[in-house]
């Protein structure tokens, strides 16, 4: 069998008219012969601890993974990364973006439309989302907590491709949410201009290491043969980053049924609904989506049919976080403790199954503060011209 023309075994499979995904050599590597994830290094060699609070002061992040092997150490990079650098606001960006490019597949489209947790509960999934990755980054991405986590998400999975079997087989589709989400922080530096576009070298040389090692314990669905979905993983971080762009680049409209593009589509809008609700409630809701439209690779929201970011929000919004970037990287001081470990305690310590009952009652509440700001501001604007008016 031709993996490339495997559409009659199963619905959901894309010919790659676009050539290989990075990390695939050849068409025999899909299937018959794939190049299978790296083992975990064999000597755990030792090496430095996070110095002490007292002791972290000004740029110490960058000088601490200096001291690191990205080929043995990348759990340590990645951990002291991601919950150091991290913040809610920065994993809700990402989340939202990936997700919607994720689901321009046809099998991705169908499985998360399926699923439906987004458009019902989508702030408990956001929420569970989160806590799945920061326990990868917290423990490593083959430690025996890790992988219990993921065979939670496996279970999950398999829920679903009994539902709508075939769309858990692709290996290269599990390992784009990974790569987009160790992406995009490096994305949204270059779509804003930052003067640092770049991620830490140690970042760069860990992240494909740390990937593979972490889908390996993902696997397809039975029909498939369990497969491992860190197979042809990307090598390293210039192959990661061309795949990022290869997959925002496939043709998926030629390969989807209008039903597909729709469901596509509408899970699309759930994610941003979803950001928008949590961060910019209630009259904010559209400038929360010009923000995130922002940074939605343009071919995804093309495909999605989420339209173009407003100019003028979409212009203010680069400036604003180019600026902000710009300070912090020139003159801000590190963490001195991981932000993204107190979101981790919240999270563990919360009913999650309680979260989207809770952000509606939060919305609804700023949203009417929102609303009374404004019109307070209206009035007393009113105010201030007709008093002008009198006094000519």
């Amino acid at each position: 069998m031709n993996p490339r023309n495997s559409t009659k075994q199963n619905p959901y499979a894309l010919k790659f008219v676009n050539r290989l995904p990075p990390g695939t050599d050849e068409p025999e590597q899909l299937r018959e012969n794939p190049r299978l994830p790296r083992s975990c290094p064999s000597v755990d060699q030792p090496f430095p601890d996070w110095p002490p609070p007292q002791e972290r002061s000004g740029k110490w992040i960058s000088k601490y993974l200096d001291q690191l092997d990205p080929e043995i150490h990348y759990d340590q990079i990645i951990r002291t990364a991601g919950l150091f650098y991290g913040s809610d606001f920065s994993t809700a960006l990402g989340y939202a973006a990936v997700f919607c490019m994720l689901t321009q597949t046809p099998a991705g489209a169908v499985a998360t439309h399926g699923g439906g947790k987004i458009i019902r509960r989508g702030h408990q999934r956001y929420y569970e989302t989160q806590l799945m990755n920061l326990h990868w980054m917290f423990y490593g991405s083959s430690a025996p907590e890790t992988i219990k986590y993921i065979n939670q998400v496996n279970k999950i999975h398999s829920a679903i491709w009994k539902r709508f079997p075939g769309t858990y087989s692709f290996p290269w589709e599990a390992q784009m949410a990974i790569i987009g989400l160790s992406y995009f922080e490096t994305w949204v530096r270059k779509t804003v201009g930052a003067r640092v576009a770049e991620a830490h070298p140690r970042i760069q040389e860990a992240y494909p290491a740390w990937g593979e090692s972490l889908t390996a314990h993902f696997v397809t669905e039975p029909t498939d043969g369990t497969r491992s979905m860190g197979i042809n993983y990307p090598r390293d971080w210039s192959e990661a980053v061309k795949f990022f762009y290869w997959f925002d680049d496939f043709p998926y409209e030629d390969q989807t049924t209008p039903e597909q593009r729709q469901q596509g589509h509408e899970t699309a809008e759930a994610f941003i609904a979803q950001f928008c609700d949590l961060w910019f409630p209630g009259p904010l809701k559209v400038i929360g989506r010009h923000v995130l439209l922002t940074f939605i690779p343009p071919g995804c929201r093309r495909r999605q049919q989420l339209g173009e970011p407003n100019r003028v929000i979409s212009g203010l919004t680069k400036l604003t976080l180019k600026v902000g970037i710009d300070i912090q990287d020139a003159f801000g001081s590190d963490p001195i403790e991981p932000p993204m470990v107190a979101f981790r305690d919240m999270l563990l310590n919360k009913d999650l199954t309680k979260v989207d009952q809770e952000v509606k009652e939060g919305r609804d509440w700023r949203s009417k503060i929102i609303v009374c700001v404004l019109c307070g501001s209206m009035f007393v604007a009113l105010a201030v011209k007709l008093s002008e008016k009198r006094i000519e």
